[in-house]
């Protein structure tokens, strides 16, 4: 009983014996018709209170023991929820690692059998249907994922699940519509953007991918993986120009295609493609400067065969050459002015220059066995077997030797031993012989 209880009681009946020593006369109190009792007023007020607190307890001491009652039954429940609870999430760690050691079929049937307890057990949801798509079965991982996602309709990755399961189905309209609804709740998540570029590619619509790569663009903050996305860019942009062209907009593919040209300077079917449509616009002197500005760019002999078949229809092979020549003597390496070179021998025997086309290969150092055996076939043209047989010769004693050195195909680095791991740049597994390699 508290402190402020026994004072109020103290007072109260303080109170009482005050009123009875003013009103010091019996009171009689009838209990039926017939049967009543006198009793000191003070008695009786005292008596009232006792049969107030006894009925007071009485009634406390009845509700106590409901809300204890009631308390037991729901602690009973609590702890049969907990039970479950705990069993379901052994259950699903026991799956989980069924699933990691290679056991797929084994951690679907456990997690099928939570669900089975547990309808609305959200991890068992969406673990359920990743396996499921990667077992090779969208449909039913669609309708996991989206149960998971009327359970908890903020979960991003649920919701990046179901559109890898529409992905999977091949509904890269309800992809690219599960993906908008992620890009709503954050505009400016790379990986959603990235993941609603791809969708708009394969859906054929470089408009948007166009818009999705304008998005990213900015948040990428890496000098290599800035470069890739540019890289890309260029791409989506070529491939909206492309698609200009097919439906006969040639001035808006040019347009588009000098847009991926500006993303890209180094950007090859772009500086193609151009060519290509100026020429068809009757227009061969723009045409040769995206050519000759690609091969500037790029290195890439696509220009200069191009451009040779160009020159060759306006009858000025000489201009070819020049560019050859130019382009031999420009080349940055030994395996890039060989092929230059082979590809002018070549345009000079398909005019009959051979002697042109012996002097060119004969320029080529080391050559690789290509080259001399087409220098053999210009020299059995000629009938000059000496000369044959001296390159036969050469050839067979640098594939002597080549027989007995090893390159590494990462580093290029040469031995006389094999080694598991290159002794240079310790790459596994690249060393091969120099006569392999050469071949």
């Amino acid at each position: 009983m508290t402190l402020k209880l026994i004072s109020t009681l103290i007072v109260f009946i303080l109170l009482i014996v005050y009123f009875t020593f003013l009103n010091p006369s019996d009171v009689e109190v009838y209990f039926t018709q017939h049967f009543s009792m006198k009793m000191p007023i003070v008695v009786f007020m005292l008596g009232s209170i006792l049969v107030g607190v006894v009925c007071t307890a009485l009634a406390t001491g009845f509700q106590q023991f409901r809300l204890s009652l009631r308390r037991y039954g729901q602690q009973r429940v609590v702890k049969k929820q907990e039970k479950l609870h705990r069993k379901w999430e052994e259950l699903f760690q026991k799956a989980i690692n069924e699933i990691t050691s290679g056991q797929r079929a084994k951690g679907i049937a456990l997690l099928e059998k939570i669900l089975n307890q547990a309808p609305e057990h959200f991890e068992a949801l969406a673990h359920l249907g990743d396996q499921l798509r990667e077992e090779g079965d969208p449909e039913r991982a669609v309708t996991m994922h989206q149960r998971a996602i009327k359970l908890d309709p903020d979960n991003l990755p649920v919701r990046f699940a179901l559109a890898k399961d529409y992905a999977a189905l091949g509904n890269v309209e309800k992809e690219i519509a599960t993906l908008k609804e992620i890009r709503g709740r954050n505009p400016n998540s790379l990986p959603t953007l990235r993941r609603l570029r791809d969708a708009f590619l394969k859906a054929g619509n470089p408009d948007q991918a166009y818009q999705m790569q304008k998005a990213i663009m900015p948040l990428i903050h890496d000098a290599r993986e800035l470069a890739e996305e540019q890289e890309l860019f260029s791409q989506i942009t070529y491939s909206k120009g492309y698609q200009l062209y097919q439906e006969k907009k040639i001035e808006p593919a040019i347009v588009e295609l000098k847009r991926a040209l500006r993303e890209n300077n180094r950007c090859l079917p772009a500086y193609l493609m151009l060519g290509q449509l100026y020429l068809e616009n009757s227009n061969p002197k723009t045409a040769i400067k995206y050519w000759k500005d690609g091969f500037e760019l790029t290195q890439s002999p696509l220009f200069l065969l191009r451009l040779q078949n160009l020159h060759e229809d306006m009858d000025k092979l000489h201009d070819s050459y020049k560019l050859y020549q130019e382009a031999i003597s420009d080349a940055s390496n030994d395996a890039q002015r060989e092929l230059l070179s082979m590809l002018y021998a070549h345009h000079l025997l398909q005019h009959e220059e051979k002697d042109t086309a012996m002097d060119v290969l004969n320029n080529i150092e080391n050559p690789s066995l290509s080259t001399q055996m087409y220098r053999i076939r210009i020299l059995l043209d000629r009938n000059d077997y000496a000369q044959v047989d001296e390159i036969m010769h050469a050839t067979h004693n640098r594939l002597t030797t080549a027989i007995e050195q090893y390159v590494c195909t990462a580093c290029h680095h040469t031995g006389d031993t094999w080694h598991a791991f290159c002794p240079q740049c310790h790459a596994w597994n690249t060393m091969r012989l120099q006569a392999e390699i050469s071949i």
